[in-house]
């Protein structure tokens, strides 16, 4: 298990970047940062894991002319996301950290004042986020990253471990979270884990409230190399995986929503093989899901009494299947040619 190194006077805040073949976004990432006006000091950690680009370059330029501000790592070879950004974490010395990809930006030159304002105030909280707007590169197009609530009214919504294991909504954007340092620690599991900011949530909302600060001050870039947008039924499977391992981490706390996530996620596994695979692919993704549902789905209220036959013992497939014949062979005989 590893766990943060106690350092002696620290900056208040450390930002903190990984960031692989960014060479288009990075500017504007380090500019984001490098414009923030605080009343304490804060470092900007930066860690490249050994880009094909010219990202290391143009960080390297900026660490030449920000000395006092940027500590900037290249890893000569690629290390993989999780580890990275385990290893860079645990090289921020603040007793807060604000979380940035390279390919995301800040628009508010108050952000990190804002939220160590309100986290001093607020001990209760392990970590807190803003509002942001989600950027679509290919068109070139703004929304509001939370659609649901009015914009930037400043209001302040609460979350705990039961938000922590929902399916990803908005409200919590990775790239405008500032997080107690004291609170990290990764397990020996999370070097595996699926999607490192969702386990962090998770480890995080162990020893305290999560705090949405509905102001907009930075933007989150959707392209075609975002990790998320790589996600498949097998990738659907890890999720449960991070559920399951972090229950037992948490020391087999909050079981109905934990085992509720989990049913959760065997069963958005199954729809996302019926979508994805055909023929005996499919046939056996399918039955690898039986499989897996048999050893993680666990009856935690009576409507899954009714949904594990129907969706894993091949009912629900069978009930498909026969509609499926029946409005074939309707139009077969309807056919006016």
């Amino acid at each position: 298990m590893y766990s943060v190194t106690k350092l002696q006077s620290p900056p208040l805040v450390s930002v903190c970047t990984t960031t692989y073949n960014a060479e288009p976004y990075i500017r504007q990432t380090l500019d984001g940062v490098l414009m923030q006006k605080t009343g304490f000091n804060f470092e900007y950690v930066i860690a490249d894991d050994a880009s094909k680009d010219r990202t290391a370059d143009l960080i390297r330029d900026y660490a030449e002319r920000y000395p006092q501000i940027i500590r900037f790592r290249r890893n000569e070879k690629n290390m993989g996301l999780n580890a990275n950004f385990m290893k860079t974490m645990l090289e921020c010395c603040g007793k807060y950290i604000a979380l940035l990809d390279g390919d995301d930006y800040w628009t508010d030159s108050n952000k990190l004042q804002l939220q160590v304002d309100f986290m001093e105030s607020h001990r209760e909280c392990s970590f807190c986020c803003t509002a942001s707007q989600l950027y679509y590169q290919d068109s070139n197009k703004f929304v509001p990253g939370h659609s649901e609530l009015p914009v930037d009214d400043n209001s302040i919504r609460y979350f705990g471990i039961k938000e922590m294991y929902q399916p990803f909504p908005f409200w919590l954007p990775t790239h405008s979270i500032l997080l107690r340092r004291e609170y990290v620690e990764f397990p020996e599991w999370f070097i595996d884990t699926v999607f490192v900011d969702r386990a962090l949530r998770l480890i995080l909302a162990l020893n305290g409230k999560a705090a949405y600060i509905n102001r907009t001050t930075c933007v989150y870039r959707k392209h075609d190399s975002n990790v998320s947008k790589n996600i498949t039924y097998q990738t659907v499977r890890r999720y449960a995986e991070l559920y399951r391992n972090f229950y037992f981490y948490s020391g087999k706390r909050y079981y109905k929503t934990a085992r509720g996530a989990i049913n959760e996620t065997v069963y958005a596994e199954r729809l996302s093989i019926r979508k994805e695979l055909h023929g005996w692919k499919k046939l056996k993704a399918l039955c690898s899901n039986t499989l897996f549902a048999f050893r993680e789905f666990r009856i935690t209220s009576p409507k899954d009494i009714l949904r594990f036959p129907y969706y894993f013992l091949f009912a629900g497939d069978l009930v498909d299947w026969f509609i499926l014949r029946i409005v074939s062979h309707f139009w077969a005989n309807n056919d006016p040619s």
